[in-house]
């Protein structure tokens, strides 16, 4: 939203998605999502991120073939902690996890695409509604016109 201020406390539904929507971060068998070595790096940096900053509280999330899905709270004291400065430090640390562990290779180009997708919930019921597509996403991946891409 144009103007808006991330930094503002709230409720925000964040998406970003890997490079050329490769699916390199997990397999979705039914319901139940199967991450692959780098989605448990992503995994690993997501909840250490969260795990280290009590301004932001990590709700729920779901790490999908091709992209990751994140509900954010920012507190009213977020002292400074930004969607933007969350997210670039999510990324970051996965990259260079990822390369250090060898797991994604040099001719491949980026794991991420530039930038990510937001959503300010508006209201209980906004908040609601994206709590559900967060835990209905595994199930409807079959839906996805980029649910057969591979790596």
């Amino acid at each position: 939203m144009l103007g808006f201020d991330y930094s503002n406390p709230g409720y925000y539904f964040v998406t970003t998605c890997t490079f050329g929507r490769r699916c390199c971060l997990s397999r979705i068998d039914g319901r139940n999502v199967a991450l692959t070595p780098i989605g448990c790096i992503v995994d690993q940096v997501i909840r250490e991120t969260f795990a280290t900053i009590d301004t932001a509280i990590l709700e729920e999330y779901v790490i999908m073939p091709n992209h990751v899905h994140l509900l954010i709270y920012l507190s009213l004291d977020n002292a400074g902690t930004t969607v933007s400065g969350l997210m670039k430090r999510i990324k970051g640390a996965s990259v260079a996890a990822v390369r250090r562990d060898g797991l994604l290779p040099q001719d491949s180009g980026p794991l991420w695409q530039k930038g990510f997708h937001d959503e300010i919930t508006r209201n209980d019921q906004h908040l609601e509604r994206v709590r559900a597509y967060i835990a209905d996403n595994p199930h409807k991946w079959h839906e996805d016109e980029h649910s057969d891409d591979d790596w």
